[in-house]
Order: structure tokens, then sequence, then C-alpha cells
């Protein structure tokens, strides 16, 4: 289903705007957001700048009341004029209005012939001023007390004549009080394996944990433990990736493979494992490579949710870049240990970046992972070392240890802060850091007041044209690396840098 991905910012100007208090006419307003066909060939358009929403003046309308609103006509093509300069590989025009007076958002006789006569206006006069290869999609949005509704027009052929018809867009709104998702039905069907969890997941979220994509980065020691996490909690759509083999030193902690399976690919071991656990229920695709594949990068752009679990913070400064540009939440979980005689003690930390309203991990004012800023963000050197040093952290030359138990609680924070993120059950939290030598757990959370925890405007990642979610190809080193010598198969031609 086509989808539309709003940030906080922007959502929250256009509350502002259209469901001021104390309003009593009808409002438009345009905004610019950038869009890309998934890979399942679906529409995904993201709004992120709040300095591409305009808020049309009251002398820019012709009619403006309850009932019947419209602008004047070069107020609209000005605006799309404006967006073919953009030159933009594929953008979209968003065109709101709200039915302020009204709890449910649906769209009226009145907005359905103007959206029409909108879509002939782009169809006839300006389909043929744009770029080779560009495209610009229409996208009406209203907006009403309790929900917003979104829909594009499509043409289809027929009789011989193209004819438009109404496809509809879910809106998903990146909020500070929880994930808001809008096109869904209310309530699903409940499923009997899931009853048990009726009384702490209502129906209604139910519903949106089975309608999400999660994009899960490492089939490893605390991945694999998420991936089961995930399909139990009722995720029906998960993407795994990991271009490692199983090896006999994983079995220890690798949850779901055993001896039969050492050789095979992580992924592709689980997702068969997973798939025959939940058959009908959740599906698992895999993604035998490392994330910086093309298939990789596909997979997580398109995610509702990013959830992290790899052993390295190459991965994670990809990850985080990924995120930001294309405003998708992402949840990363991390392990450490420190030797000692009598009692080791065991480190977890939990990491959640939410793009426009929470720092990223270069900004972040916590120590997110160790921050290195390469020119690229692959170095195979980088990775190999990374890999070999292990996690005891008075002792990086040691093998890499590995406790069930210490995955599991890492594991089991992450989580929690995603359902509390998704479902508004309180503020998420930018970090959580537990330690067992004197069971602390020190918790930052968005309601803290001694951390700046939103994004910086300095920070180059969040405060540059990729916070913005611009088309910026993503840094890699070029194509001539070889990768099939490092994810266990040949993955789809990386992208030059």
């Amino acid at each position: 289903m086509d989808r539309i991905r709003i940030t906080h910012p922007v959502a929250r100007l256009l509350r502002d705007y259209h469901l001021a208090s104390g309003k009593n006419k009808e409002a438009l307003s345009y905004a610019f957001a950038n869009a890309l066909e998934t890979a399942e060939g679906d529409l995904l358009m993201v709004m992120a700048d709040p300095d591409s929403v305009f808020l049309p003046g009251p002398d820019c309308y012709r009619d403006q009341n309850q009932g019947l609103l419209m602008v004047h006509a070069d107020v609209r093509a000005g605006v799309i004029w404006r967006g073919i300069k953009e030159q933009r590989k594929a953008l979209a025009i968003v065109e709101t209005h709200d039915h302020w007076f009204s709890r449910d958002a649906v769209f009226s006789g009145i907005d359905n012939k103007d959206d029409l006569r909108a879509a002939y206006l782009m169809q006839n006069e300006f389909s043929g001023k744009l770029p080779e290869g560009h495209k610009i999609h229409f996208i009406s949005l209203l907006m009403a007390q309790d929900g917003w509704r979104a829909r594009r027009v499509v043409w289809e052929k027929k009789d011989g004549r193209l004819r438009p018809a109404f496809k509809q867009v879910m809106v998903d709104i990146l909020g500070g009080n929880g994930f808001e998702r809008h096109g869904l039905p209310e309530t699903g069907e409940d499923a009997l394996w899931q009853q048990r969890q009726s009384t702490v997941i209502a129906p209604r979220q139910r519903v949106i944990l089975g309608s999400l994509r999660v994009a899960l980065v490492g089939a490893g020691g605390t991945g694999s433990i998420a991936l089961e996490t995930l399909a139990r909690l009722g995720i029906r759509h998960i993407d795994l990736i990991d271009g490692d083999p199983i090896e006999a030193t994983n079995l220890n902690r690798l949850q779901g493979a055993g001896f039969a399976d050492i050789g095979k690919n992580k992924a592709e071991c689980l997702a068969a494992r997973t798939n025959a656990l939940f058959a009908g229920a959740t599906t698992v695709r895999a993604i035998p490579t490392l994330a910086f594949s093309d298939a990789a990068i596909s997979a997580m752009q398109s995610a509702d949710l990013i959830v992290g679990c790899t052993d390295n913070s190459e991965s994670r400064w990809f990850v985080n870049r990924v995120s930001i540009q294309y405003a998708v939440p992402w949840f990363d979980c991390g392990t450490a240990l420190t030797a000692r005689a009598g009692r080791p003690v065991f480190e977890t930390s939990n990491h959640t970046v939410i793009p426009g309203l929470t720092a990223c991990g270069q900004c972040s004012p916590v120590t997110f992972y160790a921050r290195r800023h390469p020119p690229v963000f692959l170095s195979l050197e980088m990775l190999s070392q990374q890999r070999a040093a292990g996690y005891i952290k008075n002792e990086p030359e040691a093998a890499t240890p590995s406790v069930y138990c210490l995955n599991q609680q890492s594991v089991s924070s992450m989580v929690q802060e995603i359902m509390t993120w998704l479902f508004g059950w309180g503020p998420v939290a930018l970090s959580v850091y537990q330690n067992s030598d004197n069971s602390h757990v020190e918790r930052l959370d968005l309601a803290n007041p001694h951390y700046p925890t939103a994004p910086d405007a300095a920070c180059t990642t969040c405060g540059t044209r990729l916070g913005r979610c611009m088309e910026d190809e993503l840094p890699r080193e070029g194509s001539h690396l070889d990768f099939s010598q490092h994810c266990g198969g040949s993955p789809e031609a990386t992208a030059a840098a």
C-alpha cells in the first residue's frame, strides 16, 4: 500500500495550522515530499522538512468557508512550478485541507471534484514539463479532529482511454507521543495464539503491529532472539539482514540454529525456521548480505522500523545515516563485558533514533558507540578488526565471549522501548544503560530536562540535507569491493560512492 511518512515537526506544524482552537473556516496548505518506489512497487513519500510546507494567506483564496474551499489558480500553479524547479527525481506535492468540524476524516463529493481537477491539471499542463526520468505525484491529505486520510489519483486505461481513479495512501506520523498509522481498519481478527497478550496490547495496537514491516539488521546472538521476539509479538513482515555463515562457536547463543545448520547463512537459516514456526502469521524474508548492499538498503528504506542487532560500529553508523535520510525509526541494542576474577560485569545498552524527534547517533548527548567518522561508511579492514576485537572491554584481544542471558536482557529492554513508542505508553528513551555490577539502570528519555534530546541543527547528519530526507547518494566505497568474500554469497551490485 502507498504510504506517506510525516515527521513530528511537520505534523505539529500542520496540526497547529489546520486544527487550531477556535477555527471556523477550512484551510489549504501545500508541502513537498520526497518519493520513492519500494521493492514491492508501492509509493513511499516522506515529509520531513517544515521549510517545505507552504501556508497560504487569506488573499490566496478565491473561496474559503465551511463548505467550499478554493485557492486562485495561479497559487496552485505556482506551487507546482516551484516543485518542478526543485528537479527532484520523484517529488510528491501534498495538498492538505481540513474538516476541522468533524471527528472523522471522510472525503466529500466536493473533495472528489477538486482532487480530480488537480489531477487533470497535472496530467495536461505539467507532466510534459518535467526532465526526462522525473516524476511528480499529487497527494490529497485530509485532516479531521481524530484522523488523517490521504489518497492520490492514478491513471488507468479503460476503453482505450486514460481515466482517473483514487488510490488510498496510508498516513504514518512519527509523533512525540507515539506512532500514528491512519488508513487501517480499527480492529482486526483476534488470533487465538495472541489472546494472552490482549490485556496488554489493545485490538487497535494489534492491528498496527500486524501492518508493520521491520528491517532487522543482524541475525547473530541478539538478532536471533529479537527475530523470534518480534514474531511472537505479532509483527507479520520482517526482513532479516545478515551476510555471515553459521559457525560452531555461534551455537551457544544463536537462537534457532543447531549443529546441522553449520555453514548455512544465518539470515536464510533463521528465516526458514521462523516461517515454519509461524506459518501464515509471520513472513520473514532473508537478505543474506551486509547492511551496505542495495538489497539491504532497499529493505531499510521501505521498513517502518529498523531494529539494529549488529556487532560493529561501521554498520551502526551506516544504519544511522539510512534512518535519518529516509525517516525510518531505528532501535538498536548492544552488549559489553568486563572480565574480572570472581564475577564479570555485564553491560547492555539500547539506543533509539526517531528522525525529526530525537538526536541521531552522531549528535546524541550520550556516547552512542565509538564516534568514528570515516570518509566512507564501508571499510572491510575496519569491519574485520572490530569483529576480531570482541567485546571484552578490558581484554579486546580475547576471543569474543557469548553469554546468552546478556543478549536476552539487551533485546528485552529494546523491545520494551519499541512498544513504549509505538503505543504511546510514555516518553521513549534515547538510551538505556544497564550494569550488573551494581544493578544500575540509566534511562534517558524525552521527558528528561537535563539533556538536549532533540536533533542538533549543527549536526552534519540531522542538520543538513540528510535531515530533510533529500535523495543524496549514500556514501560507500566503490563497486570494486568483492562482497562475495564477506557475505557468504554475492548480493546485488553495490552502488558507486
